[in-house]
């Protein structure tokens, strides 16, 4: 027998585990789940079985985790992503990957990085910044991958790295020290580039770096 009306669910302990309607069968319209404490931990409609709308989640202890549109079940319009309840990250999805405009932030709210993903890789400019807002980096995507320089700076505004590509390979990796110094052995520049980016963590680029099928 197909289940059709209100639904709902309780953990052991008694709590309600989730709330809903079923049409047919399938699920419908708007459901919830929560935690075994009482926490919301997911909100959105259904249509016919599938996610179809805006649908929330959140995090055991309540804050949020992201925000995200639906289409016949795959992320497929706006996204917003959360770390401890602070906005971290905007985007736009096409059936399930992201595409479009891409915008991240650090948990103090400055800027990280925005730039363009086409069919889940990046494309044209980008720009990032350090949590100071002094600007990180930059560089530029073609249909062939990385192209021309992706330039680096500390968060006093020296340049420090400068990789150079051209349709899509690296070429050359060019570094300097704190005064302003070209580093010359081949060594000390890849110990150069591991220590900058230890020390100069983050997300906008890591994310960046991983869809352009890009390492250190």
């Amino acid at each position: 027998m197909q289940r059709h009306g209100p639904y709902a669910t309780w953990h052991p302990s008694g709590a309600k585990k989730e709330e809903g309607e079923y049409r047919d069968g399938l699920k419908h319209g708007r459901w919830t789940t929560w935690s075994n404490s009482g926490v919301n931990l997911a909100e959105g409609p259904y249509v016919y079985g599938r996610k179809q709308g805006l649908w929330t989640q959140w995090n055991q202890d309540g804050s949020k985790q992201e925000e995200a549109e639906f289409v016949a079940d795959q992320r497929d319009g706006r996204f917003i992503g959360y770390s401890a309840g602070i906005k971290t990250s905007e985007a736009t999805y096409r059936h399930n990957f992201p595409n479009g405009h891409i915008t991240m932030w650090h948990l103090n709210g400055q800027k990280s990085g925005e730039g363009d993903l086409r069919d889940s890789r990046p494309t044209g400019a980008f720009t990032a910044w350090h949590p100071t807002g002094q600007k990180m980096g930059e560089g530029r995507y073609s249909d062939q991958g990385p192209d021309g320089d992706f330039t680096f700076w500390d968060r006093q505004g020296n340049r420090r790295l400068v990789y150079r590509f051209m349709n899509g390979a690296q070429v050359a990796l060019l570094a300097w020290d704190e005064y302003g110094r070209a580093i010359a052995n081949a060594v000390e520049v890849h110990q150069h580039r591991d220590a900058y980016f230890d020390s100069h963590p983050n997300d906008f680029l890591m994310f960046m770096a991983i869809l352009g099928g890009l390492g250190r």
